[in-house]
């Protein structure tokens, strides 16, 4: 072999890296572990010397379920010389039994943890012969931080950083230690990649407290457990619809956690949808959950070439060869906002790795939602929670439990929305706190709701509530105004319902509105909308619109503060506008009534 002066730097690289992964790193960890094992049992079973008594005192002190999975390493162990410990049982004995790793103090587990990183991404997935400047400063980097932090020395480690000559026997005899600890880290990887642990990662939690649901939880957990009976085989989908502030996430929350709950060796999991990068980052949490190769998924995550779409993809088929493995799982598919576009990045039913789970999403976009069948579902909380469950949210945010009548009142007023709850008690409890010697209650907000200050009173749970930055007027408005500039059918039916009163309006009213809307439009130039009943159905599903039916007859209803929000968007048109949409609600409210022949319109929710 050729003299050091003859290797290039990356060459030299290369050879520092294997000196220091196969000498120091493993020097180091013995170390380490003769003090951890020194601090808890030297004066019990006694001091670690590197004879037989000592090997057998650490087999004995493992579960057998330890025993068993390594049962090739404690074969070597066993003998109690430190001096013929490798790597891997090195990082066994320190990180992952029950004599050291179950106790193990955190900044110990954690530089060891790096450690065990370096060798396996900067030194074991290294093509062989070369590595560059820059990462082989991190990697070198890396390992003294540890070895600072584990209060090792550093010495050697400098020595070799700066060794500029290797001689011929002994980078020999490093190269084929090397090439050992490739094959043991393969095997360790094989191992990994075979063995599963349940997890159970939820949607992040509000600030404030949040109501229990237990009807809706049973309610909603029953259906999936019927998904599940009707297709043990096959994906299936439970969709939980609804509009903005509806409490779709946390609802879905204490169904995932019931489930998993009731479970056995199986795992739940949360998918961010509300973007593409919080979807990579949710991915890559579930791969490591999973505990898929952590050099797949970081060089997934760091390659500059792929795109997001692309970086997702590969990671999901990663996840998949893992999610293979349970015989159950739920994941959880937070917030979506395109279903369709949504689609491609999800589990597909034609893939059999995804087959034995469920998937429970929430969304807003009820128009994507596929029909019920025998594997989707969907289930709308749009009209907001039990009268009980709403009184007892307010009570507890607020503190105030002895007006239970009024806030019954309050709780119809704000519709049962969860989110809307939670800002009114946080505004009457922060009300109270700042004055503790007035009488201040419920009769006082809803004083001001009656003044118009709804959206005001809503903005203080929205500056403390990490998990939601919204308040519900503003999550609306943002739902309102994406509406009215993609739905014409949508912006159509808020400007008529701006203008009534809020009781119920009859479908009927609003479909011939709408109607005749478009018959004086340009942009009807397919006559699109001259069917009643498909613009019912577009109607019907909107997240941010109610329907019920009364003595055979159809209505639309909104909340509150979807009424309120609508009614402030509308008052910013020009009054040319305004003054058309009044007109042809008029024509509209007249064909009703020939339609009907009535006398009484008003019965029917327009008052203008």
């Amino acid at each position: 072999m050729a003299t050091g002066s003859e290797y290039t730097e990356e060459q030299l690289n290369y050879y520092r890296i294997c000196c220091i992964t196969t000498d120091e790193l493993t020097d180091g960890l013995r170390t380490i572990f003769k003090q951890e094992w020194d601090n808890r049992y030297a004066t019990t079973l006694g001091e670690w010397k590197d004879e037989a008594k000592n090997g057998q005192d650490f087999k004995n002190g493992e579960s057998p379920r330890n025993q068993a999975r390594n049962k090739e390493l404690l074969a070597t162990m066993i003998n109690g010389n430190r001096a013929e410990w490798d790597c891997t049982m090195l990082f066994y004995a320190i990180l992952y039994s029950d004599c050291i790793g179950r106790g193990l103090n955190s900044a110990v587990r954690s530089n060891v943890d790096d450690l065990r990183k370096f060798r396996n991404q900067d030194f074991a997935h290294l093509p062989r012969g070369h590595i560059s400047e820059p990462k082989f400063q991190s990697a070198i980097a890396k390992v003294q931080s540890a070895f600072q932090a584990l209060g090792l020395s550093t010495v050697k480690i400098q020595e070799i950083r700066n060794q500029a000559n290797f001689p011929t026997t002994h980078l020999q005899k490093v190269l084929k230690e090397v090439d050992k600890l490739k094959q043991e880290v393969k095997l360790l990887e094989d191992q990994l990649q075979s063995e599963t642990a349940p997890f159970c990662i939820l949607p992040p939690k509000p600030s404030q407290d949040v109501a229990a649901r237990n009807d809706d939880v049973a309610k909603i957990t029953q259906e999936l457990k019927q998904l599940k009976e009707n297709n043990e085989s096959q994906l299936s989908f439970l969709y939980i619809s609804g509009n903005p502030g509806s409490g779709k996430s946390q609802l879905a929350g204490l169904v995932a956690e019931q489930i998993f709950k009731e479970s056995t060796d199986a795992f739940v999991m949360t998918l961010d949808a509300s973007n593409l990068d919080r979807l990579l980052d949710s991915y890559v949490s579930f791969a490591r959950h999973l505990k898929c190769s952590e050099y797949a998924v970081t060089n997934t995550l760091n390659n500059k070439d792929l795109k997001t779409e692309e970086k997702i993809a590969y990671i999901k088929s990663l996840a998949g060869t893992k999610v293979k493995l349970f015989a159950s799982w739920l994941l959880l598919v937070d917030n979506v906002v395109s279903i369709p576009e949504m689609n491609a990045h999800l589990p597909d039913t034609r893939n059999s790795h995804w087959s034995k789970g469920q998937l429970l999403i929430t969304t807003q976009d009820t128009t994507s939602i596929p029909p019920d069948n025998t594997f989707i579902k969907q289930m709308s909380v749009s009209k907001g929670m039990a009268p009980s469950d709403a009184t007892s949210l307010l009570a507890t945010i607020s503190g105030i439990a002895d007006d239970e009548t009024t806030a019954e009142e309050v709780a119809n007023v704000l519709d049962y929305q969860p989110l809307a709850l939670a800002g009114a008690a946080t505004f009457v409890k922060q009300l109270c706190d700042s004055n503790p010697s007035s009488n201040l209650g419920w009769r006082d907000y809803l004083q001001k709701i009656d003044e118009g200050q709804l959206k005001n009173t809503q903005t203080f749970l929205s500056n403390t509530n990490a998990s939601y930055p919204y308040s519900m007027t503003t999550a609306i408005a943002l739902a309102v105004e994406k509406s009215m500039l993609s739905d014409r059918v949508l912006k159509h039916a808020f400007n008529i319902i701006s203008l009534c009163a809020p009781q119920p309006l009859n479908l009927d009213i609003v479909t011939n509105y709408i109607q005749t809307v478009e018959e004086n439009s340009d942009m009807n130039t397919e006559g699109e909308f001259n069917d009643k009943d498909v613009i019912g159905l577009m109607i019907r599903k909107s997240s941010l619109l109610l329907l019920e039916e009364d003595n055979g007859e159809i209505y639309v209803r909104i909340h509150q503060v979807v009424r309120d929000v609508i009614q402030r968007l509308i008052k910013q048109h020009w009054e040319t506008q305004r003054f058309e949409v009044v007109h042809v609600s008029i024509l509209s409210l007249n064909q009703f009534i020939v339609d009907r022949k009535i006398d009484d319109y008003t019965a029917y929710g327009f008052s203008c």
